[in-house]
């Protein structure tokens, strides 16, 4: 299984600042409640997401000590297989991103500023013959329900160009 992948590379002691009206609250990747956590996708007509191959995977460095800690966690679409994925970890109450909040958790209490990078990976598939995959595709990351969402690919980035030239051809969806 291929599966194509864009780093999103988070400082998370100053956090993502959310956008709106008023105070602005902070919304934390490496604090977030897994279960709250959706990943938004849409990818050129005639394409979807292969079930069960996308993932969220999130690696946190102390910038004190240099220790790294990485969480991988499936993710589960909602809903009809399509153009459009929303997107929730698939176990969030055994998520690998609990035990690694925990261990930043840690290293903050010891004035660490830890560091982190959060990508998703997936396999397209085509629901369609013709599709083409030089159409664009936006991913987005949202950490609470109703909270901002965070751009997780460059705005014209294509399907083709966010698989590069050494993925192999795209295959079928399972009917």
């Amino acid at each position: 299984m291929t599966a194509a992948s864009l780093f999103l590379a988070v400082a998370a002691t100053c956090a993502l600042a959310a956008t709106g009206a008023g105070a602005a609250p902070f919304a934390d990747p490496l604090a977030a409640a897994p279960a709250a956590l959706k990943v938004s996708l849409t990818l050129p007509p005639g394409f979807g997401v292969l079930p069960g191959s996308a993932a969220l995977h999130v690696q946190a460095t102390n910038d004190q000590t240099g220790e790294t800690v990485t969480a991988s966690d499936g993710l589960a679409v909602l809903g009809a297989p399509g153009e459009m994925a929303e997107m929730e970890l698939a176990t969030p109450a055994a998520a690998e991103l609990s035990r690694l909040e925990t261990t930043v958790a840690a290293w903050r209490a010891g004035k660490a500023n830890p560091v982190a990078q959060i990508s998703v990976t997936f396999t397209p598939c085509r629901l369609r013959a013709g599709a083409d995959p030089a159409g664009p595709i936006d991913m987005t990351l949202r950490l609470a329900s109703g909270g901002p969402r965070f751009a997780l690919v460059q705005p014209g980035t294509t399907l083709a160009g966010f698989l590069n030239a050494t993925a192999p051809a795209i295959a079928d969806c399972p009917s």
